[in-house]
Parts: C-alpha cells; structure tokens; sequence
C-alpha cells in the first residue's frame, strides 16, 4: 500500500509541474506575441523608432524566457528564434519595410509552433 501512495505522489507532481509548464509557457508565448503585434503596427505605421524601441522590450523579453524555455524545448527551434531576431533586428534598422514584415511573420510562425508542439496535450501525447 506504501507504495501506491508514493506512485500516487510521483505522479501528482509530475502532473502538477506540468500543468504549471503549460500555464507558463501559454503566458510567455502570449507576452510575445503581443510585443509582435505592437511592432507590426509600428512597420506599418512607418514608426521605426518605436519599433526599434517595442523590439528591445522582445529582445530583453527573450532573454529572461530563454533559459527556462531551454529546459523543455528542442534547441533548434530556440535557434531558429535567435536567428529570426537578429534579421528583424537589421532589417528593423535600416527600414527595409518588406524583410521586415517578412522576419516578423517568420517570428509568429516560430513562436506559435514552439508553443503548439511543446504543450501538453491529448494530440501530443498520441
């Protein structure tokens, strides 16, 4: 019987930090998502300083995430973000309004396909 209640336990924290990992990373790829959306108003608007300033806030932003996020995700895909800002990053520098807008749909696409692929759910699991 002890051993079915320390089965039972193992299984509650696990589910537990689980259930906290989605929330989590729910609530960062949201925070994301939003600076992105800022920032495409900000290209379409042609205001560069402001995007410059809105992609500062996402790049600090990706900073405090990575390390977290590095735990549970497969590096390639991390990579793939870091390289995507480094090009908005330019691109943003330079107003080339076209890469930009570009980079920037490249970037929504990663975060949301990190974000479908790492929480859990019934069509992950099976």
């Amino acid at each position: 019987m002890k051993i079915f209640w320390i089965s039972l336990l193992i299984i509650l924290i696990f589910l537990s930090f689980t259930v906290y990992l989605n929330i989590c990373l729910e609530k960062s790829s949201q925070e994301v998502m939003n600076i992105l959306e800022e920032i495409e108003k900000n290209i379409n608007q042609q205001d560069w300083e402001l995007a410059k300033n809105n992609l500062d806030k996402l790049i600090n932003k990706w900073e405090k995430m990575y390390g977290p996020w590095q735990i549970i995700m497969e590096h390639q895909e991390l990579d793939n973000i870091e390289l995507s800002l480094l090009k908005m990053t330019e691109y943003i520098k330079v107003e080339n309004e076209d890469l930009a807008k570009a980079e920037l749909a490249s970037l929504k696409f990663l975060i949301r396909h990190i974000y479908t692929n790492n929480v859990i759910s019934i069509e992950n699991i099976f």
